[in-house]
């Protein structure tokens, strides 16, 4: 649905020419390419739609979300508690899997919905009332967060792997220690 109303919605306003003849985007019509121009800060015009259409879907579908994701984590915090059926190892590693969830869930909110959300919010309200010296940084730091967004989920589980973090914890002592780092050895049978 939403895909069919980010191509819909997703056109220019109808005053894109008095838009594009404004001091802040005049430079980029010189440079040539395509802009898209859904409105001035607060008047996405036909682009509120889908932000609208983009709520509800988010507010339908986030609940169940929520709550399969901690269904799931209290049936895996269950079977772990069955102490006599499980071994010390697997209640180890379901432990680890569900903070490794609740990290990753974390790390969702942190690098995804809470940027996307001032992203979207500031097409509909005009942030020209905060100060210059605010939205400069904050601009800089929510898309630094939205960028990480992809990387974060697979960072989490390398880094809560021991083998693996041991990896990177020596390749890190060795940077900033300036060793040259493991010499390869070959055994008699790989240098026949």
């Amino acid at each position: 649905m939403n895909v069919i109303g980010f191509g819909y919605f997703g056109r220019d306003h109808d005053d894109y020419d008095k838009l594009i003849q404004e001091p802040e985007l005049a430079w980029l019509m010189e440079r040539g390419g395509e802009i898209f121009l859904f409105g001035p800060p607060s008047d996405p015009q036909y682009f509120k739609w889908e932000l609208i259409g983009l709520a509800l879907s988010i507010i339908v579908i986030a609940p169940f979300l929520m709550f399969f994701t901690a269904d799931s984590m209290k049936n895996i915090a269950q079977n772990s508690s069955l102490s006599h059926y499980l071994s010390g190892n697997t209640r180890a590693m379901a432990l680890r899997m569900v903070q490794v969830f609740l990290v990753q869930c974390l790390g969702a909110v942190l690098c995804y919905i809470v940027p996307l959300g001032f992203m979207l919010s500031f097409m509909i309200i005009d942030p020209s009332f905060m100060p210059d010296w605010f939205l400069g940084p904050a601009r800089l730091f929510i898309l630094t967060l939205f960028t990480v967004n992809g990387h974060q989920f697979c960072i989490f589980f390398i880094l809560k792997n021991p083998a693996h973090r041991k990896i990177i914890l020596s390749c890190v002592k060795r940077l900033f220690r300036g060793s040259p780092g493991p010499k390869l050895t070959l055994s008699n049978a790989e240098q026949r």
